[in-house]
């Protein structure tokens, strides 16, 4: 009787370990699970911070200058800080901001952080919207608005720096000469199509558009070096319809707050678009004083694509109501489906696009 007893209770006690260690095996996979959402999490943060892979993750601040920082540079006048988090993408210092400017609290702590002896050359700060904030279950109710994240400061380490300081993204050396072949090559081609190939017109359109282009890239440049920022060669965009979109220009250091980079993303739909505008509408004039045989030899530019743009539109019904943007005309042999303007026109007209689409809130524009 005890043989099959004690059999019974081997087996009972097996099973019980084999329990256990499926047990351990799914708390082991759920804990893996977790480590790998929080990894991703930080990862999509750490790129949406546009910054590099390869520095992530950063190098931990050190305890003693997290003293310094929790200590003397923020206080009960700025920044409060409530914690401090150590995560892969730096230093979360989570409070509360004791000013209602958040210019204000970004120019104290920053005139703090100067003012400690080598702490600004070990450590950068910067003040943005929590990047690890995930509404919980609990916040998504149909009656009540979604919380926003908190203001929060990021320190990271003075080693890191942008792409383009590192000579990668588009801050690659064969970036910007290798764009800006390209984008030399559609201009030329499309200003070629809409002047039928002939030079005489070609050249002043490809002039002018170029010159609008450095117009608006010269304002960024000289935004940033007002601020002391440092920039990258423009990455300019080809385009086979208008035959550029602009250029993108790199930013190889961080700015100190956001108006800083507000005013350099600014100056270059500012000054572009003013001068792109003015160009458009200079050369409406032109093209409403020119006679017959001048307006067979101007640039024809399809009506879709002035309609492209409902305010240019208006400005060139407004300016040339002789001209019937809706039915069309045929001059010299040109299709109705055209619209014969002065190159500065046209010129004018493709820079105010690429100025508009430049200030989109999307990603790296000057509007995003």
């Amino acid at each position: 009787a005890d043989g099959p007893a004690a059999r019974a209770d081997g087996s009972t006690a097996r099973s019980r370990d084999e329990e256990g260690g499926d047990f351990s095996e799914t708390v082991g996979f759920v804990e893996e699970m977790a480590q790998y959402v929080d990894q991703a999490r930080y990862s999509a943060a750490w790129a949406e911070l546009g910054l590099a892979d390869g520095q992530f993750p950063v190098q931990e601040i050190s305890a003693a200058d997290l003293s310094v920082l929790t200590d003397r540079v923020f206080g009960l006048d700025n920044f409060y800080v409530h914690t401090a988090e150590l995560t892969p993408i730096g230093c979360l210092l989570r409070g509360s901001m004791r000013l209602n400017d958040a210019a204000l609290v970004s120019t104290s702590v920053q005139e703090r952080l100067a003012a400690q002896p080598g702490l600004s050359e070990r450590v950068r700060l910067f003040l943005l919207a929590d990047p690890l904030f995930a509404p919980s279950e609990d916040d998504f109710d149909v009656f009540a608005e979604l919380p926003l994240p908190e203001p929060v400061y990021l320190a990271l380490p003075a080693q890191v720096v942008p792409l383009a300081a590192q000579g990668r993204g588009a801050g690659t050396p064969l970036a910007s000469p290798v764009s800006t072949l390209f984008s030399v090559v559609t201009t030329s081609s499309a200003s070629l199509a809409l002047c039928g190939a002939d030079p005489e017109q070609s050249v002043p359109l490809l002039s002018c558009v170029w010159g609008l282009l450095a117009l608006h890239e010269a304002a960024h440049m000289a935004a940033a070096l007002k601020h002391k920022l440092a920039v990258r060669p423009p990455v300019f965009l080809p385009s086979a319809l208008l035959g550029t979109f602009g250029a993108h220009l790199p930013l190889a250091s961080f700015s100190s707050n956001r108006s800083v980079l507000a005013d350099v993303s600014m100056a270059g739909p500012l000054a572009g678009g003013f001068a792109s505008l003015s160009c458009f509408l200079a050369g409406l004039g032109l093209t409403a004083d020119a006679s017959s045989s001048a307006l067979s030899h101007f640039p024809a530019l399809p009506f879709a694509t002035l309609h492209s743009s409902l305010l240019l539109s208006l400005l060139a019904e407004a300016a040339l109501p002789p001209l019937s943007l809706s039915e069309g005309i045929s001059v010299g042999g040109l299709p109705p489906e055209a619209l014969p303007l002065h190159p500065l026109a046209v010129a004018g007209f493709i820079g105010t696009l690429c100025n508009a689409l430049a200030l989109v809130p999307c990603g790296r524009l000057d509007g995003g």
